[in-house]
């Protein structure tokens, strides 16, 4: 979902070469010294610390241009009780508790959102994996 949306979206930063690709940690990246049109984030949230999440979240918002988009994605708990959801926290994974919360992130500054969600499929070589549901979004700064 999360490519072929760029490109519907629009290709303003394909055609003006504004494409910056980044492989670091994005908690160390300085938002505050450009603006950008998209920002990508898929499978880049869930392995934020919570206490870190709020101040990348906002971190991105300000960085994007007035109508530029956040395109990424969550990941969500089937059950939030499950017990093999502590064994990943300590592995550094930490999952949105339901799909409710994950849209409430995006009410107040965000317009023309897009959700999609998708169960993760069970591979059998690794029951001990909780449940989890993949929330993909693209949404507009208003």
């Amino acid at each position: 979902m999360l490519v072929s949306s760029i490109f519907k979206i629009d290709k303003k930063f394909i055609d003006e070469k504004k494409f910056l690709p980044t492989k670091k940690d994005v908690t160390e990246f300085d938002f505050k010294s450009k603006k950008f049109h998209v920002i990508i984030a898929e499978n880049v949230f869930q392995y934020i610390h919570p206490y870190k999440f709020l101040t990348l979240w906002n971190d991105i918002y300000d960085s994007l241009e007035e109508g530029g988009y956040l395109i990424g994605s969550f990941v969500v708990a089937k059950d939030p009780n499950d017990e093999r959801l502590k064994i990943c926290s300590q592995m550094g994974i930490w999952f949105i508790k339901d799909i409710e919360t994950a849209k409430k992130l995006f009410e107040m500054k965000y317009t023309n959102i897009t959700f999609s969600c998708r169960e993760n499929t069970r591979d059998e070589k690794y029951p001990e994996d909780p449940d989890i549901i993949f929330f993909e979004f693209y949404a507009q700064k208003t």
